[in-house]
């Protein structure tokens, strides 16, 4: 691995733990952060789904005719 790509990698690896706890500073607890989390999880999911069931046959067949 690239000794450009290492700190990149570190930090992206530590962004979780440090705004869990900014956002313990700020007042959030840790209950409504996995709240948070799993809503976007779940919006992320069904946004991909859709997109690979209904949008990209949606598309194919559009550019098809």
């Amino acid at each position: 691995m690239s000794r450009n790509i290492e700190p990149v990698l570190e930090a992206v690896k530590a962004t979780p733990p440090v705004s869990i706890i900014g956002l313990t500073f700020l007042g959030v607890s840790l209950s409504e952060w996995a709240i948070v989390g799993s809503v976007t999880l779940i919006a992320l999911q069904i946004f991909f789904l859709l997109r690979k069931e209904v949008y990209l046959p949606w598309k194919a067949k559009r550019t098809k005719a």
